[in-house]
């Protein structure tokens, strides 16, 4: 009896620490970005039977449309797992070049998002509210026309939530804009690509 006792606190105390490490706001509108995306690369729904929270990253260029998703999985046994889908999209309903891949999750994950949550992922306001107070108080328009942009969708069995930056490094080192939110998000994409080596991988060759 004492031994099932200790099995059911375990749990209890897993899943309360579980909740605990994913906590954010739900999006009330929220839409996935992109369901052609989704029905093109067959990227199911979360099974939220085995996971109890899903991370979908995307890098988005702006200038010759090589993209890609990478989708980390939080298991309810406590593991990680990163899968990443690269293709080309000129206007996000016509794709080609589409590759899938199961990356191993390095043994530094856990620290690296550790490091996320101080820096905000998962309450970061959207890039566009930042942007849109900066201009209120300087009276300036950002435009950067070329570059990259970033995407985030979080989810768990209860709430949704997403926001993106567009040339977050960009703004932040060109314009001034002495802001913490670019800040934070540019740490952000800092331990996202010692995970991924986004930055670093070949890119799906666009026609």
């Amino acid at each position: 009896m004492k031994i099932r006792w200790f099995i059911l606190l375990t749990l209890i105390l897993t899943c309360s620490f579980a909740n605990a490490q994913f906590k954010f706001k739900n999006d009330r509108d929220f839409r996935y970005y992109s369901d052609s995306i989704n029905k093109f690369a067959k990227i199911p729904p979360p099974d939220f039977s085995k996971i109890d929270f899903q991370m979908r990253f995307f890098v988005i260029s702006y200038a010759n449309f090589p993209n890609a998703i990478y989708i980390f999985e939080h298991k309810r046994t406590g593991d990680w797992a990163l899968t990443r889908y690269r293709f080309c999209s000129f206007d996000m309903q016509n794709f080609s070049n589409f590759i899938k891949d199961s990356l191993l999750v390095t043994h530094l994950w856990k620290n690296r998002w550790d490091t996320l949550l101080k820096t905000h992922i998962l309450t970061l306001p959207p890039g566009a509210a930042v942007e849109k107070r900066w201009r209120k108080r300087n009276g300036m328009v950002i435009a950067i026309a070329d570059g990259v942009g970033y995407r985030i969708e979080l989810l768990s069995s209860r709430k949704r939530r997403r926001y993106s930056y567009g040339n977050p490094e960009g703004i932040l080192n060109e314009t001034d804009t002495d802001n913490q939110e670019f800040a934070d998000f540019v740490h952000i994409l800092r331990v996202l690509n010692d995970e991924t080596k986004y930055a670093e991988a070949p890119a799906v060759r666009c026609p």
